[in-house]
């Protein structure tokens, strides 16, 4: 065999290798966003349950509610609040989709001016877009990086 001949089969069998590489990692990611991990989980269910004080706690600053910019914790603690003591019924919650936050976003908070610059200065890679239901309400939620054993909450859209 000649010297170029096994270079030729050398790189065949490096492509075929990067080729399943390439496969296995594609089919991670896809999967990472399709089944809820622990964290966002116990993020739903903190948001159903939980205190005014431990949602505002585990929320990012700026946050996006609907397609307003709430840059004051004080009136994102108002918002929480309101909706705890509304007719919406925070109970368990069912995810019922996730996916990209990235991709998702502009469906849910619109493509305005404002939430362009939002989702390009705070929405990190790996972000999540999930929606969620009750008997009473339904939501979207953006989910940011891990705080402790929840995610950031980005950014809300409740409609009941």
């Amino acid at each position: 065999m000649s010297y170029n001949a096994g270079m030729n089969r050398v790189h065949g069998l490096i492509a075929v290798g990067l080729a399943f590489s390439l496969v296995a990692f594609v089919s991670c990611v896809s999967t990472d966003t399709a089944l809820p991990s622990a964290s966002i989980e116990r993020t739903v269910e903190l948001f159903s349950s939980g205190t005014v004080g431990e949602i505002v706690s585990i929320a990012a600053m700026p946050f996006l509610f609907d397609a307003e910019i709430i840059v004051r914790e004080s009136d994102l603690r108002t918002i929480v609040s309101a909706l705890k003591n509304s007719s919406i019924d925070f109970a368990p919650a069912a995810i019922t989709s996730i996916q990209d936050g990235a991709e998702a976003f502009a469906a849910v908070f619109g493509s305005s001016y404002e939430v362009t610059v939002f989702a390009r200065k705070y929405v990190p890679d790996g972000a999540v877009l999930l929606d969620f239901e009750t008997d009473r309400y339904r939501a979207a939620m953006l989910l940011g990086d891990r705080i402790g054993r929840y995610r950031s909450i980005l950014a809300l859209a409740v409609k009941p």
